[in-house]
């Protein structure tokens, strides 16, 4: 699947892997886990960090997917590095990672 998203949490996972959940342009919240994303030679270490803005591109068959790779559209550096907006926005995902349950569709989270 391809889907345009936003990375809205991070979950480091074993040595190398990470969870991650990616709120989709429909408005979905979608578990993912990225292998081998702490590895430097995979190349997916900044591109499954907090805030990432791309097209994601991952299998999924039941529950959590598998993602293949990561078009970056925007990392949103000046998030990263402005303190206050950083905590504001983590804030924010984590109250919209929060109250969606696994099938929900919400797309004014996603606007």
């Amino acid at each position: 699947m391809r889907q345009k998203g936003i990375i809205i949490k991070a979950v480091d996972y074993g040595e190398s892997d990470k969870i991650i959940t990616i709120l989709n342009e429909h408005g979905a919240k979608v578990p993912l886990m990225a292998r081998r994303a702490k590895k430097v030679k995979t190349g997916l270490q900044a591109q499954t960090q907090l805030f990432v803005y791309g097209l994601f591109i991952y299998n999924q068959w039941r529950g959590m997917g598998t993602l293949n790779s990561v078009d970056v559209i925007s990392q949103h550096y000046k998030l990263q590095m402005d303190l206050y907006v950083s905590s504001y926005a983590s804030l924010a995902a984590e109250t919209i990672e929060r109250s969606m349950d696994e099938g929900d569709i919400a797309p004014y989270n996603y606007q």
